[in-house]
């Protein structure tokens, strides 16, 4: 779009169109498994860090649970873009830490509470009446349950 003349507030709106489901391209392509290169020309395009979905889902939730580990420690988690990203729960009850535990994704769970807002996270239950800790547990994920106990 820049190549085709888009001004700044076009690109703004391009990168912060909403699908039915509410989800922004940002989502989309954490949901779908995309560059981290793309995920910067978005930004870069001025992409909205801070939105949710109808579900209350952010950019955050869509790459824990698709497993992004490049997009989450390169970009995601980074001090200056982290605390710019919504880590409340979702629809379900559900945070980013809690998708971690639950995917039985360690070391982006260790990344995702190193951050105070997410490390209280760790207590909520979500709809089903299930925390973090039991998420791990009934996933037979172990040493994320070590994790989440240590902590």
């Amino acid at each position: 779009l820049r190549s085709a003349g888009a001004g700044e507030e076009e690109m703004k709106v391009v990168a912060n169109a909403r699908d039915r489901r509410g989800r922004t391209p940002l989502m989309c392509l954490a949901a779908g498994g995309g560059a981290v290169a793309a995920m910067e020309q978005l930004l870069a395009a001025g992409a909205d860090l801070s939105a949710v979905d109808g579900h209350g889902r952010g950019v955050l939730h869509y790459a824990v649970e698709a497993g992004h580990a490049d997009w989450l420690q390169d970009v995601l988690l980074s001090p200056e873009v982290a605390s710019a990203l919504p880590h409340a729960a979702d629809a379900e009850g559900r945070t980013p830490a809690a998708l971690a535990a639950a995917a039985g994704m360690g070391g982006t769970l260790r990344a995702l509470v190193s951050h105070a807002n997410e490390r209280a996270s760790l207590q909520q239950f979500d709809v089903w009446g299930q925390s973090p800790l039991m998420l791990a547990a009934a996933a037979g994920h172990d040493d994320v349950a070590a994790v989440l106990v240590d902590d």
